[in-house]
């Protein structure tokens, strides 16, 4: 069943979903970071993934739209590795208000995946964020930018990330976001897999 907000509109995402075993690999390397400024919200291990375009609120008449739009985008994906290497923040290491990994091989691949999934979402005329795709694993976000949080952060950045397996990405995975106090859940709606 499809949960939905008061307003009925569900907040929803495209992303390529991370296998178990390495959602632990990125688990136990930010470990060490996470006890050092409450005001650092580390991801929740079952949580993590790679987003290819985030929605926002979709009302639910449009689901089917986006849903064929995922769909058709998927079947012009060839299946693909991803491999995690080095670290980063946006808007800057200076600013850190996301703390990220970022990826090496299959990054290219990846920009393709989305530009294919914002292609088809747009000649359904979905809205989507404006900003442009940037290949990137989200850790972290950090509500208050104080002492802390700069110290979490600059510990997190200079750490050397050990290397990760690579996983292949095979399917597109629509998902809903679920908000509250203590956090997100994320709910898989659909999976579509990439061209055979």
């Amino acid at each position: 069943m499809v949960l939905s907000g008061p307003s009925g509109a569900m907040r929803l995402f495209l992303a390529v979903e991370l296998p178990p075993e390495l959602r632990e690999d990125v688990a136990r390397f930010t470990a060490p970071f996470q006890g050092l400024a409450p005001a650092v919200r580390w991801t929740q291990t079952e949580n993590l993934h790679v987003t290819l375009r985030f929605l926002g609120s979709i009302e639910p008449a449009r689901l089917e739209a986006v849903k064929a739009a995922a769909r058709r985008a998927a079947g012009e994906i060839v299946p693909f590795d991803l491999e995690l290497s080095g670290a980063g923040a946006f808007p800057d290491p200076a600013r850190p208000q996301v703390l990220w990994l970022g990826f090496g091989r299959g990054r290219e691949a990846l920009g393709h995946a989305a530009s294919l999934v914002r292609g088809e979402l747009e000649a359904q005329r979905i809205e989507t964020e404006r900003r442009p795709f940037a290949a990137h694993l989200t850790v972290a976000r950090i509500r208050e930018a104080g002492p802390d949080a700069r110290l979490a952060a600059t510990a997190f950045l200079a750490a050397e990330l050990p290397p990760m397996r690579p996983f292949p990405a095979t399917h597109v995975t629509l998902f809903q976001s679920h908000l509250s106090d203590s956090g997100s859940r994320y709910e898989v709606l659909e999976r579509y897999a990439f061209r055979v």
